[in-house]
């Protein structure tokens, strides 16, 4: 059997890691041969790229040959596939580099979405059912932007009249001269 787990803070979550159980005489079952497709929780940061991992997972048989197939993409993001990687005789990994789009018009301080995918194996014509990873992006409050102020010639004792430009992706702007 298999414990998979990671560390998490207020900002980020590690990648997945794994305990293997090595149980004497097994607990072979026959429903336990279709491959599984794991699910996941991530909380990230706006405009911070992070890398995702897939996990397809075989108790009984052999996963080399597992393939994966994304059946929903996430809408807020785009995930471009980085490396699949076998990680033992019955789990095999696809890392995944997410992007949420930049500056997101959040209506809330969060927004969620989800991957899901399938694990297959083609050469006996299983695959799983869907894994799904949640992913909840938190808005980070963007600075407002002052646009550069071009130098003036003024005559002493006299008032000019100079135009300020700013914004803020985040929040309605309140400018004071």
């Amino acid at each position: 059997d298999y414990i998979f787990f990671k560390a998490k803070d207020e900002t980020s979550d590690s990648d997945l890691a794994l305990i293997t159980f090595n149980l004497p005489g097994g607990r072979g079952t026959p429903d336990r041969s279709q491959p599984l497709a794991i699910d996941d929780n991530i909380d990230l940061n706006e405009d911070i790229v992070t890398n995702i991992t897939l996990i397809g997972v075989d108790i009984e048989n052999d996963i080399s040959e597992g393939e994966i197939t994304i059946i929903q993409t996430p809408i807020i993001g785009k995930v471009v596939l980085i490396s699949a990687n076998l990680e033992s005789e019955h789990i095999k990994t696809w890392k995944y580099v997410y992007t949420p789009m930049v500056d997101f018009p959040f209506l809330e301080d969060s927004a969620d979405e989800s991957l899901k995918y399938t694990i297959t194996k083609p050469l006996a014509s299983l695959t799983s059912s869907e894994g799904v990873i949640y992913l909840t992006i938190y808005q980070v409050n963007d600075a407002p932007v002052l646009a550069d102020i071009n130098d003036v010639n003024m005559n002493e004792d006299e008032s000019i009249q100079i135009e300020v430009e700013a914004s803020d992706p985040d929040n309605d702007l309140n400018i004071s001269c």
